[in-house]
């Protein structure tokens, strides 16, 4: 009866396909998804407010912007990225996993100071940002420390787009260690100071399989990604949604929320 009993409160498991790092994830999502919507966001300038990205899309911008990161001397260096909820976050990110170095995720929203103390401990060579944060990086004097503002991502992806069609391998070239460090996190600092959380792509990997093990995500869902981009817990739910094979849609301010709800329509939320 025990037995029975346990069978019946077990919580089901669902199929799921190995990744061992971010790049075996984005090359079965491009394989397996290729023309589903992979992410959507508001653009007052297309025709019913949403603009949109496939799958394939994605991968291509991926590959372009690492292709250009390469390009500017990155490849294996540690690349910090701080900005809002969005596409451009969400490529940057993918891009130097995928095809450059170590990736950096840092909260917008600390001071010059604190931005300043963690690029120093971290030891990034760049940092991608948007432009809102003008100001406060242009106090930050680290020697070496290149500054890539997020309103030129369509240059970057440009000149990578060049840079491919013109024969670069970068991207298929390089190599990912699954088990070294892939993803350097700062934690918030509630209990004291903020320290660095050192990651491989296989932690992260591990548990976007594991979620999507347990929690059902459709092709047909969408799930509206509204936490800051920078926390762990943001980035392993969003890329469970993708993943699946769900679309991903921004939320970029809370005071937006109830307009995004109605606009997007999500049928999926992490909170």
């Amino acid at each position: 009866m025990q037995e029975e009993a346990a069978m019946k409160h077990k919580t089901p498991e669902y199929p799921t396909w190995e990744i061992r790092d971010f790049r075996d994830l984005l090359d079965g999502m491009e394989q397996r998804y290729a023309d589903n919507i992979a992410y959507l966001w508001r653009d007052p300038l297309a025709e019913d407010g949403i603009a949109a990205r496939t799958y394939a899309d994605m991968a291509r911008d991926v590959k372009s912007l690492a292709a250009y990161l390469c390009a500017m001397g990155l490849e294996h260096k540690k690349i910090a990225v701080c900005g809002k909820n969005s596409y451009r976050w969400s490529i940057s990110f993918l891009a130097i996993v995928c095809g450059c170095g170590v990736a950096v995720p840092l909260d917008r929203e600390w001071s010059a100071a604190a931005l300043t103390e963690f690029l120093t401990d971290a030891e990034c060579d760049a940092i991608l940002y948007e432009d809102d944060m003008r100001d406060k990086l242009s106090g930050i004097t680290l020697d070496g420390l290149l500054k890539m503002p997020l309103s030129l991502a369509d240059t970057y992806l440009s000149q990578g787009d060049a840079l491919r069609e013109a024969g670069s391998r970068s991207y298929e070239n390089h190599t990912v260690d699954a088990d070294a460090l892939g993803v350097l996190v700062y934690t918030a600092g509630s209990p004291g100071i903020s320290r660095g959380v050192m990651l491989s792509q296989h932690n992260l990997c591990a548990d976007i399989m594991a979620v999507c093990s347990r929690f059902r995500i459709r092709e047909d869902d969408r799930m509206l990604s509204h936490l800051p981009p920078h926390q762990v817990y943001q980035i392993t739910t969003s890329m469970s949604a993708l993943y699946c094979g769900a679309s991903v849609a921004f939320n970029d301010s809370v005071r937006r929320m109830p307009s995004d709800l109605s606009l997007f329509r999500p049928t999926v939320m992490v909170t």
